[in-house]
């Protein structure tokens, strides 16, 4: 599958995600390309794209639908109602809480196709 497929596919999955209005789609897909290069520079050495397309596509789309969810800010409607008038808000920190449950999601399903920046020394003595 070309990386341009990919793009579309996490455009897509994120733009259903995140529930984008139509002001928001070019942020979201600046953020998604965003993503997907961040995912890509923490490849494993001889992991390709191709190797875990499904798992990129997804973990892309969560960091991008996240990234999104962070420039919101502010609190949001959540729902209203007509008869008897309810109207409920989302803080911001519910906000917050949902886009960093997407990030670790993201990258722990990626765990295993990634490596995370540590470094390790085995049989090193001081």
């Amino acid at each position: 599958m070309e990386r341009s497929d990919l793009s579309t596919e996490v455009l897509l999955l994120a733009r259903t995600l995140s529930g984008c209005t139509e002001g928001e789609k070019e942020l979201l897909k600046r953020l998604c390309a965003a993503a997907e290069d961040e995912i890509s520079s923490r490849l494993r050495r001889g992991v390709e794209i191709r190797d875990c397309a499904g798992v990129f596509v997804c973990a892309a789309a969560w960091l991008g639908a996240s990234a999104l969810e962070l420039s919101r800010g502010g609190e949001e409607t959540s729902s209203l109602r007509a008869g008897d008038l309810s109207v409920t808000v989302k803080p911001a920190a519910e906000r917050a809480a949902r886009a960093k449950q997407l990030r670790a999601q993201a990258w722990q399903m990626l765990a295993p196709y990634t490596s995370d920046g540590t470094l390790y020394f085995c049989g090193v003595t001081e």
